[in-house]
């Protein structure tokens, strides 16, 4: 089991800032002192040596791919994303149907460092930012819909490789019913029971 506090920091990081092509990330907001100091506290020091060194190997994970003119990452279909591990280090998503050998060959260099392993996957992270995207327009465009009035919350599980989309309590049963055909009939999609309380953080932070 992965350690699910900091697990959902990062996957909010990712959620937040960072579209399907985005810009660089930084690290230097950061102090690694900082960092490594609460991690061991909370984690223990084996996870915190590994956590700090994982800053420049995401670092090197952002380089591999190509930009636009503006600066953005263009993240390639054999790209699902990455997260830290229990242990502290990166874990790289794989995407099955488009890896091949040529593909898979951009990691080989990162994947001999020890704090970095990988998954083979189903969805891309386009895919899951795609999906964010588009329910996110279906909860701005729909207000008399009553899926939309269940939703709750959407976000990445990038662990998981699927977009989780809370319903409200009230809600779930009348929008269990009605997910054959809706925008929530998708195998990227998994629906569980959320709270008014994490609509309203949605909101904010989606």
């Amino acid at each position: 089991m992965y350690k699910k506090g900091l697990c959902f920091i990062v996957t909010l990081f990712l959620m937040i800032a960072m579209p399907a092509t985005v810009s660089a990330p930084t690290c230097t907001t950061f102090t690694e002192g900082f960092v490594d100091e609460h991690l061991v506290a909370t984690y223990g020091l084996e996870f915190a040596q590994n956590y700090s060194q994982s800053f420049g190997v995401r670092e090197e994970i952002w380089n591999l791919f190509p930009t636009n003119r503006a600066g953005e990452i263009l993240f390639p279909d054999y790209f699902g994303g990455k997260f830290i591990d229990d242990n502290g280090g990166i874990v790289i998503n794989i995407v099955e149907s488009a890896a091949n050998g040529r593909n898979a060959m951009i990691f080989n260099d990162i994947i001999e460092n020890p704090i970095v392993n990988t998954q083979m996957v189903q969805f891309s992270y386009r895919e899951l930012h795609h999906t964010m995207e588009m329910l996110g327009d279906f909860w701005e465009n729909n207000p008399e819909n009553i899926i939309r009035q269940g939703m709750t919350w959407w976000k990445i599980d990038i662990i998981g490789n699927r977009i989780v989309v809370g319903i409200l309590q009230d809600y779930f049963e009348s929008v269990e019913s009605l997910i054959s055909g809706s925008i929530l009939d998708s195998p990227i999609i998994v629906v569980e029971r959320g709270t008014p309380f994490a609509s309203r953080v949605n909101r904010v932070y989606r």
